[in-house]
């Protein structure tokens, strides 16, 4: 794993720009899409809420993130799909912040050990290790696109 921070080129100015074109600023928030998969049950399994979301009585709530983020999300898309996909008409509503990193590895791991899991038993603890010392997976937020 390799890990790399880069500055910003011509293409993302532009996409940045034009991202902020509404006067809004680059700290003003917008709204995600509710997580599809919000909860677990207490087996550790995920659940598909069907609104999406997380309740508090009555009230759904949803994340936000700024317009900053959502410019960090669009571009890193770009850069990863290059030149085959371009994500640059991507609104906030169309990304989800998952509920937790523990979430987020039994999805993976759900994906990932039925396809071989003799060989992803034996790499399993190394491949997170590796990854949280690259990313400190306790500090980081994780969306998804829609």
């Amino acid at each position: 794993v390799e890990s790399y921070s880069c500055k910003m080129t011509g293409n993302d100015k532009k996409l940045y720009k034009l991202l902020n074109i509404d006067g809004e600023t680059a700290n003003d928030l917008q709204a995600l899409s509710p997580s599809q998969q919000s909860f677990m049950t207490q087996t550790g399994s995920p659940v598909i809420t069907g609104s999406g979301g997380f309740s508090v009585g009555q009230e759904q709530l949803y994340n936000t993130c700024s317009r900053k983020t959502l410019f960090y999300l669009v571009a890193t898309l770009n850069a990863s799909f290059f030149p085959d996909y371009d994500f640059s008409d991507a609104k906030s509503d169309e990304f989800s912040q998952e509920p937790s990193v523990q979430f987020v590895k039994k999805v993976i791991e759900s994906n990932l050990m039925p396809a071989d899991p003799q060989v992803y038993g034996g790499i399993q603890q190394q491949l997170w290790q590796t990854i949280d010392n690259e990313i400190t997976l306790s500090e980081c937020d994780i969306y998804r696109l829609s």
